[in-house]
């Protein structure tokens, strides 16, 4: 199957500038294609789920998890300012995540998505964070009285430096195994 770049190319050779007028452009920055005027593709691609298996349609996200320390701190030096701003609803930045990440990557790696130019709102975001924490904790789907998410959140902001004015506490956590039955717990921003 082709190369993520190979199909974002491919979408940007089929794009048309229209849908941008029409649709609106989501930053004064923007320009078509960008993403692909760097290493974003290949930072990306090793992260995404199913990758390319069938490949993704021109207006379609493509979606990452357990993108590393070595992958965000990459990204850092290659997304525009106003693309480390952006945010997933109520999440941290993406600057935010990926300083995290970059900072304490056995205890931190992203999921999220990348969208390419097929569509005007070229981007990439993280909707949450998978976290390593050795605690005992008792965190039910839903958020209760009795559950242990708020110390949970406390050692991801204070431990781990996951701190964002703008953020909130997240809307699921879940545990997630890992291969060799480590569990880490899924954080994520609707």
């Amino acid at each position: 199957m082709p190369a993520l770049r190979a199909v974002w190319q491919a979408h940007l050779e089929q794009h048309d500038p229209e849908d941008c007028v029409r649709f609106g452009t989501p930053a004064p920055d923007h320009h078509h294609g960008r993403l692909l005027g760097s290493t974003v593709p290949e930072l990306v691609e090793p992260f995404v789920r199913g990758l390319l298996v069938d490949p993704p349609g021109p207006t379609d996200i493509v979606p990452f998890t357990r993108l590393d320390g070595e992958a965000a701190g990459e990204l850092l030096d290659v997304l525009s300012p106003s693309d480390l701003d952006g945010r997933q609803n109520d999440a941290p930045t993406l600057r935010a995540i990926l300083e995290a990440t970059a900072t304490r990557p056995d205890r931190l790696d992203v999921h999220g998505y990348a969208v390419g130019p097929g569509r005007c709102d070229e981007r990439v975001t993280a909707e949450g964070v998978h976290v390593r924490f050795d605690d005992d904790v008792r965190l039910p789907r839903r958020h209760d009285d009795g559950c242990d998410c708020e110390r949970l959140w406390s050692y991801v902001v204070d431990e781990l430096g996951l701190d964002d004015d703008g953020a909130r506490r997240p809307d699921e956590i879940v545990p997630v195994y890992r291969a060799d039955d480590e569990r880490w717990w899924r954080l994520w921003w609707d």
